[in-house]
């Protein structure tokens, strides 16, 4: 134990101490390079993932707005539809009119008289309680 603490003294006395300090300070420096690229890593990630969430937010909506358009069509050809059909709908509608509320630059003037035809035909169906 003594040699040690005697060859930890003569360290510190001469150059050793500043090679240390040099070793840790590099060490210290490879660590935060490390931890820099992991945290780019990150963040690159968050970013691709932000993307495909959006991407799949206007897919869902694209699929709401052919499916609203597709009642639609049924109702003008005489189709019937059921009161949970007329319920998904109306649910799509709403995911749809929700997206489109927040994010204004989507191409929406494709379902606006059908969403106002589809509801006052709702409306009606529910007071006669006319649904198939």
């Amino acid at each position: 134990m003594d040699i040690a603490i005697t060859i930890l003294v003569a360290m510190l006395g001469g150059g050793g101490f500043s090679g240390l300090l040099t070793l840790w300070i590099n060490r210290m420096d490879a660590k935060k390079n490390r931890n820099k690229d992991v945290l780019e890593a990150i963040k690159t990630l968050t970013d691709k993932v932000a993307k495909l969430e959006d991407k799949m937010d206007e897919r869902n909506t694209v699929a709401c707005r052919i499916r609203i358009l597709r009642f639609y069509d049924e109702m003008r050809s005489g189709i019937r539809h059921t009161k949970d059909s007329w319920d998904q709908c109306l649910s799509d509608i709403t995911y749809y009119n929700n997206y489109c509320e927040k994010h204004k630059d989507f191409k929406n003037n494709q379902t606006v008289a059908t969403v106002e035809y589809i509801n006052s035909e709702y409306r009606e169906r529910l007071v006669r309680n006319d649904f198939e």
